[in-house]
Parts: structure tokens; sequence; C-alpha cells
């Protein structure tokens, strides 16, 4: 059926050629009829002419011949029309099959089918199209075809079209995507042509014979991994020309994409690769099995900036329609090679190193290597090595405590631990050792390495130290510190053992005169032969102790009070039969001694030494160089001639403000301009003339005295400052000394920010000065009062360093910015090697963590140059400044 205005006909074609058949015959025999008959009749009825008859015998009967004539012919050419009305249906009827034919085929073809028109209008499309694309054909017929196509191709789409116009005789194919009804986007291989439809209009064909999604996918895919490819993809022709690359060869030759492509790939390597690689190319082209190159050997790339780097290539060929193409993996291994080296040289470290390394396996603990430095310091061969564990050259372990202490490794909990041990050599001799043991992946295997210092020189130091930090530099003896260790031991033991102990504490007497006459040189050697004669006299177990100046101090342990008088007679007496002698001149010396019974009934340390102390002063009252022993009975006599004389004397000091300030400076070794002062306190006695402060400092200590009269240095020195705003602007700062008492006294630290905040004094101009001992015996006051006055930017000296070295650990727990070298050391480290050697321990130490050191006592511009020479930073003592009255310093700067 056809369509007219949107309705359908009444008729069929073949009902519509019957008719016309008919009509042609019946059409012609009428006229026929007409021209013959009805005209005649119609001349003669109405115009009165002859009849036919008639005219057919009449003269003029040519008229009638001429109709006969034409009536023939009509009805010749409605026999004519009539067969040809027959064949043209014939024709219409093959027509029509042909057409019906050609619908089905179009309708029914496994591919999709379009015509298009001269201005992109869609014409027709059948049914595969319409249900591979999901569209209505009403959605389709008679739309721009681009609508179909992906808003990226639409342009060449229509480009595509144009083209088939313009070249009619030329098949165009193509690749593009279409858009589906769903929205599914499709990837279609086209083949058009122009043709023309019955009207002879010009139309295009578009057969869609292959949906080419997945090879666009797969196409996509490849096109991601070439180009996010970590390595460089180079593919080239037979002649060498670069044709595709990936970003990653940008990045690793220097290069553009569009400057590459052409490239010669010789022109991606050195000079001296350029001349043979041409065959090469042409004998792996020949022979095209996949091969790496430059495995094993020396292989270049070279950039765009002329730098050569190490590659690795891969081969493979790409065979396409026209001609082999060659696709080349470059890696670049910079980094391979440099870890290789890093291997290298760890092999060398290794072997060479001058320390132990040892590998041992984490599940057997067996040595799996070890360098040459094990085994000459061991003395075994790596074959009996490979035998044992760690726990064969450490004697010191068992299999458990070992386990134990390397469990935080194997749990992940640390990274490496640090210890130290003993390790035995195979002729059983021992050293000491420090280990750092790390557990590490090796491949699949878990390998425990360690690396072995020797430290059995570290430890002869250490122990010399040790030695030094409790005993007298001078004469060898037990200093006070380690003396009053041990006494407090005893006094801890005697709470669960009942036994009597005694402490016996001397000074001595005319060592003055020695000192005034023959100078501190004389004094020091008298000092020194003395203590050599104590040592003969003392029983073995008992702990003779230089305590300070010329005071020394016996603890006798399980010595009830008789036999303990009896050793401090001994001892009385060879000191009264010693003669010193000192450039031909001689001098005898005598001690006061107080001695003091330990019982379970002593309270503590501080009441016992006090007891010793006001013995030692009733022995001095009662005429010098005798033996005091302290009662009970007799504290009303002790306290009158020993607490009674000096707390008398210093509270009423401090009552009426007999003190005052004198400041040393403290000078920086490296020549720069900073101004350091350290505050020294001096009593006034009641006749105004002044009292060192070795005289009435121990006593203050000792007698809880100590913390008042820091709080008067403190606040007087505040006061001083804040009256003298242009010295305070002009020096760097000033530094306090502090007592231990006072560091853990919390009233004290409260008053100390009370001071800060009522004479708004800049905490960066203030230094504390701390005394080891003090520090170390109150290790936690002492952080907590430091942190507290590190707020107001507080700085911290740890004085008189040295005295106790043995709490060389304690530094990394003390936040102090300066170390103060006792003096002990540094007065003679020109002619005593070990002093100087202590000086340059500590300064080391100190530099290590961080803290500035100070030298105290230098006396001599010697001392300071060995000083400087050392590296320490600063230096103190009369050979820089004497000490001067604060007031009077405050005017000259």
């Amino acid at each position: 059926m056809r369509k007219r205005d949107g309705k359908e006909s009444m008729y069929s074609y073949a009902e519509l050629l019957a008719v016309l058949k008919s009509s042609f015959f019946l059409i012609g025999v009428s006229l026929a009829v007409f021209v013959w008959v009805i005209d005649p009749i119609i001349d003669a009825v109405f115009l009165g002419e002859e009849t036919i008859v008639q005219r057919l015998f009449s003269p003029d009967a040519h008229e009638v011949y001429m109709r006969t004539i034409i009536s023939a012919v009509i009805i010749i050419y409605s026999f004519i029309g009539s067969f040809l009305l027959k064949h043209f249906k014939q024709a219409e009827t093959s027509l029509k099959i042909s057409e019906q034919r050609f619908r089905k085929l179009f309708d029914e073809n496994p591919a999709m089918l379009f015509t298009v028109d001269e201005i992109g209008t869609l014409i027709s499309v059948n049914q595969f199209g319409i249900a591979q694309l999901g569209y209505t054909i009403e959605q389709l017929v008679e739309q721009p075809v681009t609508n179909m196509f992906h808003e990226e191709d639409r342009f060449l789409a229509q480009e595509n079209l144009k083209q088939c116009f313009a070249e009619p005789d030329k098949v165009h194919r193509w690749e593009l995507r279409k858009i589906c009804h769903d929205g599914r986007v499709i990837w279609v291989r086209e083949t058009a042509r122009m043709v023309f439809d019955a009207d002879g209009k010009r139309m295009v064909l578009i057969v869609c014979d292959e949906n080419v999604t997945e090879r666009h996918r797969l196409k996509e895919r490849f096109q991601q991994v070439f180009n996010n490819s970590p390595n460089a993809l180079i593919i080239s022709n037979e002649q060498g020309e670069i044709t595709l690359t990936n970003s990653s060869t940008t990045t690793m030759f220097g290069y553009e994409s569009d400057q590459l492509i052409g490239m010669c790939i010789e022109d991606l390597m050195p000079e001296r690769y350029r001349g043979h690689h041409p065959k090469l190319r042409q004998g792996y082209i020949s022979d095209s099995s996949p091969r790496p190159m430059g495995a094993g050997r020396e292989l270049y790339g070279l950039r765009k900036d002329g730098i050569e780097f190490p590659i690795e290539i891969g081969l493979n060929i790409i065979e396409s329609d026209s001609e082999s193409l060659v696709l080349g993996t470059v890696t670049d291994i910079t980094e391979r090679k440099k870890k290789a080296e890093q291997v290298i040289r760890f092999s060398r470290i290794f072997e060479d190193s001058l320390n132990e390394i040892y590998l041992f396996t984490a599940d057997t603990l067996k040595f799996e290597q070890v360098n040459n430095a094990a085994l000459q310091n061991l003395g075994y061969t790596m074959e009996e090595l490979r035998e044992l564990t760690p726990l064969s050259i450490k004697p010191e372990f068992t299999h458990e405590l070992f386990e134990e202490l390397i469990a935080p490794l194997r749990k992940g909990e640390k990274e490496k631990i640090i210890f130290e041990t003993t390790h035995q050599r195979k002729d059983k001799s021992l050293y000491d050792v420090e280990i750092h043991l790390q557990l590490i992946k090796y491949g699949h295997e878990a390998l425990f390495t360690a690396m072995i210092l020797d430290i059995t020189e570290r430890k002869k130091g250490e122990a010399k130290l040790s030695y030094q930090s409790s005993h007298d530099a001078l004469t060898g003896l037990i200093n006070r510190r380690e003396f009053e260790r041990r006494t407090e031991r005893l006094l801890s033991s005697i709470k669960q053992v009942k036994a009597e102990h005694a402490l016996c504490y001397m000074d001595l007497d005319q060592f003055k005169v020695v000192n005034d006459t023959c100078g501190h040189a004389a004094g020091d050697e008298l000092l020194r032969q003395l203590g050599t004669v104590l040592q003969e006299v003392v029983r073995h177990r008992d702990t003779l102790a230089r305590l300070g100046g010329d005071e020394f101090g016996v603890l006798m342990e399980h010595c009830p009070l008789d036999d303990a008088h009896r050793v401090a007679t001994a001892i009385q007496t060879a000191i009264q039969d010693f003669h010193f002698l000192w450039e031909g001149r001689s001098f005898r010396v005598g001690a006061s001694m107080g001695l003091v019974p330990i019982t379970n009934t002593t309270p503590n340390l501080t009441e016992l030494l006090k007891g010793a102390d006001a013995a030692c002063y009733m022995a001095k009252d009662k005429g010098r160089n005798r033996i005091h022993v302290h009662h009970r009975d007799d504290k009303a006599l002790s306290a009158r001639h020993g607490e009674m004389q000096w707390v008398s004397r210093l509270q009423h000091a401090l009552a009426e403000n007999r003190f005052c300030l004198y400041a040393q400076a403290i000078a920086p070794l490296n020549n720069s301009q900073e101004r350091h002062y350290e505050l020294l306190v001096r009593m006034l006695d009641e006749e105004g003339n002044l009292v060192p402060p070795g005289a009435f400092l121990p006593a203050a200590e000792r007698y809880n005295l100590i913390t008042q009269l820091d709080k008067w240095v403190v606040e007087n020195a505040f006061l001083a400052l804040k009256a003298n705003p242009a010295f305070l602007e002009q020096i760097n700062f000033i530094s306090i000394n502090l007592s231990g008492q006072s560091l853990a006294d919390a009233d004290f630290l409260n008053f100390v920010v009370e001071q800060f905040h009522d004479h708004e004094i800049d905490g960066e101009k203030i230094c504390f000065e701390i005394t080891e001992t003090a520090a170390i015996s109150n290790l936690s006051k002492a952080d907590h009062f430091i942190s507290e006055l590190r707020q107001f930017g507080c700085r911290f000296a740890l004085d008189d360093f040295g005295s106790g070295l043995s709490s060389f650990g304690y530094l990394k727990s003390l936040p102090v910015d300066y170390l103060k070298i006792d003096g002990l050391f540094v007065k003679d480290m020109v002619n005593d090697p070990i002093d100087h050697a202590m000086v340059k321990s500590i300064n080391e130490i100190g530099q290590v963590m961080g803290m500035q050191t100070i030298a105290e006592f230098v006396e001599n511009d010697e001392i300071k140059g060995m000083l400087r020479e050392i590296g320490v930073n600063y230096a103190q003592g009369y050979g820089i400044h004497k000490p001067e009255p604060l007031d009077k310093l405050m005017g000259l700067v």
C-alpha cells in the first residue's frame, strides 16, 4: 500500500492497471464510432446533410475515406495501447517483486544499512540497524544522520559524507563511534558509496558491517598500558625510524613526543654505538626472536642534553600489513646499578671494616657469615664459626636471656638494640664489646646483623674515670662523695643487721703554716705524703678519704667504739711522728679528730657528719691535736662549739644583711665579645672584714642555712640588675649558684618565680649553676626546677663537673646549657697528662650532647691556650679575671 496524505488509497496497483487497459480499448472504439457514425448523424440531423451512405458514393467521398482512416487508426492505437499496457503490467509486476526482494534484503541484512541524502538527512535504515541502536524508525528517519554519532566524531562523519559525494566512484571506509538509544557508545566499521535513488537523486548508502567496539577497547587498553608503562616503549620501522613512543620515552630521553617521531633510533644512543648498530638492527629483523640487550654488559642511552645513562633493552617484532616494526622496551637501570654498587661497597666495607660484623640466622642463630676482623679477633675459622651461635662466644648469656634480649626485634617493636657484653675468644680470653643488633630480611630469609665495637680501651678509660670520680686526684684516697656514698650504704644496712661502726673526722692542725710559708705546691705535697702514711695505719677494711682541703675521714666498719678509739689514736700518733721536708725545712703537723659511733640509732648521714664535725671542733677548742669522742650527753657542748658557732654567726649575718656580691668574668675562648659573669657571695664579719666563702658555705649547707643564703643572693642580684639597666643590656648573662637543698625546696622555686615577676628581669639574662653532686642527688627535682624556669628563658650550667664522673649517664637526663669542668683537673692539665685527658674527655662529651663547656681555675695563658686547642668554649679563673665587687663592676661596664 502507498500512503497519500497519510491515508491509504482505495486501489492496488494491479487493479489500476486492469482498469487502465480496458479504458484504452473502449476509448479507441468509442472514438472510431464517434468519427464514423455519431458525427455524420449529428451532421445530418442538425445540418441536414447526407447520410454516410450517400456521402460514400458522392463525388466528395474523400471526407468519408478520411474518417474511415482516422477510425481505423484510433482502433489500431487502442489495440496497441492495450497490448503495451499488458507488457507494462508485467514489467511493473517484476519491478514490484524486485523492490520487495530489495526491501527484504535491506531489512533482513545482518549489517546495519543506512541511506543518506546530500544534506545529511537519514532517508532509511534497516531493521537490524534499528535493533542494534535501539531507536524507533521515527526517531531516525528524516533526522540528521550525525545525531547517531558520538559528539567528538560528528564533524568527521559529516566530512566523510562530503567526501563520498565528492568521489562517487570510490568506496569509502571509516571507523567511528555511534550513540545507542540507551546511551551506550559502540565503535563500528562502515563502508559507504554514493548511489542514485529511483528518481535519480544522489544518496549515500552506508553499510556498517562490523561492531568493532571490543577491538577499540582492547586498543585503548593497549594504549593505556603503552602510555603508562614505566619503561620507555619505542616502535621503529625496518629503517630504524621511530614511529611511536610513550610518555616514559619523553621523560627518559628528554625529547618532546613530536621531536622523537621520525628520528632514527641510533640518535638515542652514544656516538660510539651508532656505526655498527644498523647492521645489528637488520640482523635482528632477519632473526626476529625476542631478546634482551644490555644484560651482563654495558649499554647506554643518550639524553637530549648529552648525558649518558645505563639501560637494558628488550626487543620484539610487530608484524604489520606492509612491513615489520620493532618494539623496543628500554629500562633505565641507573638506580639498579647504584644499588649494585652499594652492595659491592657494603661487601667491601663488610670485609674491610675494622669492627667485627656478624650475620646469623634468625631461626637457628647459627653464624651465616662474619668478616675478617671478627675471624682475626675471635681466632676461629669461618668453618668453625658456622657450627657455633652467638651464645658460644657470650659466656654471660644463657639461651633464655638472649631470647629475652632479642624479643623486641623479633616482634618488630624495635629496629635496633644496643647492649654491652663480653666476648670470649677461641683461646678463652675475654674482651668487652658493644653490640648494635638488627633483624633484616635477606631474600626470603630473616637474618640478624650485628656490628661489634671492641670497647676494651673505653672500658679501661671508664674504669679510670670511675676511679677518678671516686678518688681524690691529689692523694689517691677516696673522695668525699664516695665516702658519703659508702657511709649511706652502711647506714641503710645497719637497720637490718645490728652492728657497731664508727666514723672519724679529722682536720689537720698547722697545715696553714706550710701553705703560707712555702706555697700551695708544698701544701699539696704534704697532703700526698700524709695520705700514704695514713693508708699504712688504717685497717684493710676501713675507708680512708680526703674530704676536702686538709680534712680527712675514716669509716671504720664493724668496729666498736673502743676499737675505733685505738685506731684513731694510732692515726694521731702516725701524724705526730710524720716529718715533712720541703726545701731544707722540716714541718710537723697534728690533727684534731672527732670520733662518732654508728649504731642503729644514728638517724642519717647529715646528723652523723654534723656530730663528727662538732666533735672535731671540740677537739680544736680543747687545744687541738687531740681526739674527742661524740656522746649523746655532750650535745650541748657540741652545739655550743659547733652548730652555735656557725649557725649563730650566719643567722646574724643574714639578719643584719652582712653579705655582699662579687663577680668574676667567664671569658669566651673564641675571641668573641660576649660578656658573662658569675656572681660570688662574701660574708662580712662583725668588724666588717670579708669572710671567704670556703669558711661559711660548708657550714651553711651542713646546717640547712644555705637556702636562706641562696634567696638573699637571688633577690639582691635581681635588685642590682634592675637598678643598672645599662649593665644588664651590655652583658649576655650572669650566673647564680644554687645549692642542692634549694633545688629540693618547692618554696624556693616559688620564690624565684616571684622575683622574676616583681623585678621584671629578662630570664635570658640569668644562668643558674647547679653542682653535679646536688643535681644527681635530686635528679627529679632538679629536672622539675629546670623545666619550670626555662619557661622564663633561663639557662643552666652544671658546676664542678668531674667530681662525680660516674654520673656521665645522668647528663642525658639533665637539660643544661653549660658544663663547667672542675678546676681540680684544669689547674694541672699542662703538666699532668691524666688531667689533660680528663678535661678533653669532659669537653668532648659536653660538645656531643650540645652543651657549651667552661673550664674553671684557669690561672695562666698556657692553660688558656691548651683549653682553646682542645675546643673548650669558655674559661674562668684568676688568669682571666679576679673577682671584684659587683657594684664596682657595674660602674665600669
